[in-house]
């Protein structure tokens, strides 16, 4: 009897050898293609700047694109000039994406004319400068915050 136990063992544990084998074999035969994804994780952060606002008159409706302003380091070295609105009838201010760090910033307040502020980006990250007054008369001068 105990022999048939050792044989049946032995014959289970082929089948499970077998099988395994052939559906690794099955495996190696399907095509790999290359690796979906960024090829590096970027690590990034989003600045978002309410300058004054610009009226555009588009016949019937009235509206107040965000003016452009420019990006500097945090040495004052000129990086670029960011076009705050796609279009000038677009009210909402552009989000753009930047390495985090410190960097300036020179744009035009509604209260003060141009102003230069500083302004440090945080990975993953949303800093948020706000130098426009509301339309209803109450101003955020220069208020900063940063969100997810």
């Amino acid at each position: 009897m105990k022999t048939n136990m050792t044989t049946n063992c032995l014959v289970w544990f082929g089948t499970l050898i077998i099988a395994l084998g052939s559906a690794e074999c099955g495996m190696a035969q399907l095509p790999t293609l290359p690796a979906v994804g960024p090829q590096t994780v970027a690590h990034a952060g989003y600045l978002t700047v309410y300058t004054a606002t610009e009226p555009f008159n588009d016949g019937d409706v009235m509206y107040y694109s965000h003016t452009d302003y420019q990006l500097y380091t945090a040495k004052g070295t000129f990086l670029k000039t960011i076009h705050n609105s796609i279009s000038r009838s677009d009210e909402t201010p552009e989000r753009i994406k930047l390495p985090p760090g410190r960097y300036l910033i020179h744009a035009q307040s509604e209260m003060d004319g141009i102003v230069a502020v500083p302004v440090i980006i945080a990975d993953g990250r949303n800093t948020v400068v706000n130098l426009e007054s509301d339309r209803r008369g109450a101003n955020s001068r220069g208020s900063q915050h940063a969100s997810r």
